[in-house]
């Protein structure tokens, strides 16, 4: 227990220094740039690590396309954010102790409460991203990709692993977590942006709307992505660039003498678009307001600076390599490289699989427009076309839950304050035309709903008991996957990963060259490289129709010495006649099989077992 402690708190502790030096960075920049916004202390806070991180990664990318990115480095720049992290502290009024308690006794009782609740449901996700990689996608290429470039320094293509041609800014995170500390941290850097947009949407839905709605929303973006606290991808990462680059937008058309906000604005946006090319599905909605309010050109020319900063080198280094900036997105324009049409037609047809809702929370959103007084708000509206945009992309692009998240917080405030006027409207507060009424105002900061109120006071303990119970029921589960110790995360990843054993037994008796059928959810913990994708040039379609003779002929011809199967995802590829004269068996776990390829066509009389 105490061994377990140990480890969740030296995580914890480097994701806190690591934020604290995104902090000194983001809020140097800050105070010399724009106007701090004024009494609210925890957004403009969150800005500034937002920001701070933005920065951490454009100097990742700058040491790694220099081959520079190493430990030494690597902490020369975490000590400079923690240099400037103090320096601010030294003049930052930090509240003490008595403030804090202070502060919050004289909070209202409504307030207490939904702070109560919110933190009971953050405190559900602590957990979940110390678990050691396990989900499809980080283990597939996020994180072996990040690990490449942690092992050479320099921002290697690898072209064995799935999307080589990606741009990759938050996976840069992930390789210096890798270079720093392990393999779980990249899990916290993703779920802290996660508990970062928690805070932004709070914060907002405080500025534009009310309180009540700000705790909705904030509440409905936590559980609309709550499993993906324990991963290492990067669509929260995603997400917190776009929207803090849609709110600082804001900022700007609010008053557009405030120009810096607009650079910090495209900043965020150009590193959302250097970390996923869907991000520049949302850049022609920023890009459409920006020229309706600033059409002189001359003045255009510092966003888009600022905007490609983050993400040119990775568009101008796929265009000069491949032909494609957008590879392989772009090949029915630029022309395939890697990818062939198959290739590209699978990839659609895959999101297309994967299609689905997000969380039935946020359609309430939906009717926002029927409500007069929120179409009175000009953030209200702003926010409506926003996610109006973003459905219709979605729709007609992938439909893909995790591609619309960036338009997550924004639909969860539209959402909640739909669940809001609704509330009241069942609570017999209102009716149903009240929001018409200037009494209801919707940036009014308090909320009287005395029925409503009531039922709350005389439910809450059970509220938080019922809420405690499942947290602590929720804590109990996600502890039984934390792995403090070598022999737990074997366990683990045994039960967890397809092909564990047989993968380290390749480790510790590594081959020269190997392909593998059916394991690419386990790539992670494969010697590197190891071959075989649904896409690319070492395609499985190119290799399974074959008979074992050309089977075998082919792998030698091209270096391979050995193979992994997947027997139960590639079954119709061991059972073909004289398979055995080929392939001899080296290692198996059932079903995954590791098989020495015969170094010619002589035929063996039996299979070695």
């Amino acid at each position: 227990m105490i061994e377990k402690a140990v480890y969740i708190f030296s995580h914890y502790f480097l994701l806190f220094a690591f934020l604290l030096a995104c902090w000194g960075v983001g809020r140097y920049l800050l105070q010399r740039t724009v106007t701090t916004l004024q009494g609210e202390f925890w957004l403009s806070q969150t800005f500034a690590v937002t920001l701070g991180m933005g920065i951490f990664i454009c100097t990742l990318q700058g040491l790694a396309v220099f081959s520079m990115l190493r430990f030494s480095w690597v902490s020369a720049v975490f000590l400079i954010g923690v240099i400037l992290a103090f320096r601010q502290l030294y003049v930052f009024p930090l509240p003490g102790f008595k403030s804090i308690q202070a502060e919050w006794k004289s909070l209202e009782k409504n307030k207490k409460r939904t702070l109560i609740l919110i933190f009971l449901v953050v405190l559900s996700t602590i957990l979940d991203p110390l678990q050691p990689p396990l989900e499809w996608d980080e283990v597939m290429y996020h994180l072996p990709h990040a690990r490449q470039w942690a092992i050479s320094g320099h921002l290697d293509v690898n072209t064995w692993l799935r999307y080589p041609w990606f741009p990759y800014n938050y996976d840069l995170l992930f390789a210096a977590a890798l270079i720093a500390y392990d393999d779980v941290m990249p899990h916290l850097l993703h779920a802290v942006a996660g508990w970062l947009t928690a805070i932004m949407v709070y914060q907002v839905g405080k500025r534009y709307f009310n309180q009540w709605v700000a705790f909705l929303a904030c509440i409905i973006w936590l559980i609309a992505v709550k499993k993906d606290f324990s991963y290492a991808y990067i669509d929260m990462g995603v997400t917190l660039f776009l929207f803090s680059a849609s709110v600082t937008f804001y900022f700007w058309l609010e008053d557009s003498r405030q120009r810096n906000w607009l650079a910090i604005a495209a900043f965020m946006m150009g590193v959302a678009a250097g970390s996923k090319y869907q991000a520049l599905g949302f850049l022609p909605i920023l890009a459409f307001a920006l020229l309706i309010r600033e059409r002189k050109l001359g003045r255009l020319i510092w966003p888009a600076i600022f905007f490609l900063i983050p993400c040119i080198y990775w568009y101008a280094r796929n265009a000069i390599s491949t032909g494609d900036p957008f590879n392989p997105i772009g090949a029915k324009l630029f022309g395939f490289h890697d990818w062939n049409l198959a290739d590209y037609e699978y990839q659609f047809y895959a999101l297309k699989a994967h299609a689905g809702w997000p969380h039935w929370l946020l359609w309430a959103s939906i009717f926002i427009p029927f409500i007069k007084q929120y179409r009175n708000s000009s953030f209200a509206r702003s926010g409506m076309l926003f996610c109006a945009y973003s459905l219709l992309v979605w729709l007609v692009a992938s439909q893909n839950p995790r591609y619309l998240m960036p338009a997550y917080p924004l639909l969860a405030l539209l959402a909640a304050y739909v669940w809001q006027w609704i509330w009241q409207i069942a609570s017999g507060r209102i009716s149903a035309n009240a929001f018409n009424d200037q009494k209801h105002a919707l940036n009014s900061t308090q909320l009287n709903m005395r029925p409503g109120a009531r039922l709350l006071a005389i439910g809450w303990p059970v509220l938080v008991l019922l809420i405690s119970i499942g947290v602590s029921v929720k804590l109990v589960k996600s502890s039984k996957l934390i792995a403090s110790n070598v022999a737990a995360r074997e366990t683990i990843l045994k039960e967890r990963i397809s092909g564990y054993p047989v993968l380290s037994y390749l480790r510790q008796h590594p081959f020269m060259k190997t392909y593998q059928f059916g394991l690419e959810d386990a790539i992670y913990y494969a010697p590197n490289p190891i071959w075989g994708d649904h896409f690319g040039p070492a395609r499985y379609n190119g290799f399974a129709s074959l008979k074992p003779a050309d089977l075998a002929a082919k792998f030698r011809s091209l270096g391979f010495d050995s193979v992994i199967i997947h027997t139960e995802r590639w079954p119709k590829i061991v059972v073909q006649p004289k398979f055995g004269k080929y392939f001899v068996e080296v290692y198996r776990k059932d079903p995954v099989i590791l098989y020495r390829i015969v170094k010619d066509n002589s035929v063996l009389e039996t299979t070695v077992n």
